[in-house]
């Protein structure tokens, strides 16, 4: 009947059991079975219990959108780098740019192992082909591990994350 849910620093998410639910992992239980449950609401009758019940459908699904809208708002994607060759990524990496409706687009571009190269080389790669765009590194992730060599790259480097603006160029 309650939905759990915590909205931090303009951020909300789902927490508990409802977020269970919001990912279609756990059923929600029929009001119902609540109400049965309890001696307080044994005067409500049946139309009574069905419009509580739809209040709660009402309810779900505005939290939802509300929390969709604010996930997109400040979501990122990622773009995995993988076995496929570079101009397969940087033809990917044209499209989210061409396809999205803001003048700025964010993207991670992982890749773990021999893949580090290619992650570097696809963020030079766009700043060389993107010439009406400025691309600029925000940020980085470096993960370690505790072995002379991983995957035939030499020191302790396993996983690189760039993550990429793209935006309009300044006209001037």
């Amino acid at each position: 009947m309650w939905v759990l849910y915590e909205a931090k620093n303009g951020k909300f998410r789902f927490t508990g059991p409802s977020k269970l639910i919001a990912e279609g992992r756990l059923r929600r239980k029929p009001i119902k079975e609540y109400i049965d449950l309890q001696g307080r609401f044994e005067g409500m009758s049946d139309k009574e219990i069905a419009e509580l019940d739809q209040w709660i459908e009402l309810n779900w699904a505005y939290l939802k959108k509300l929390i969709r809208l604010f996930a997109l708002k400040d979501e990122v994607l990622t773009l995995y780098i993988g076995k496929r060759s570079l101009s397969t990524y940087l033809a990917r990496c044209f499209e989210i740019v061409d396809s999205s409706e803001s003048d700025k687009v964010q993207i991670w571009i992982e890749g773990m192992g021999r893949n580090i190269v290619k992650v570097v080389d696809l963020v030079n790669f766009l700043k060389r082909f993107m010439t009406k765009k400025n691309v600029r590194v925000l940020d980085f992730q470096i993960d370690l591990v505790p072995k002379k060599e991983v995957h035939g790259l030499p020191k302790h480097v396993s996983r690189l994350k760039i993550l990429v603006e793209i935006s309009e160029a300044e006209h001037g």
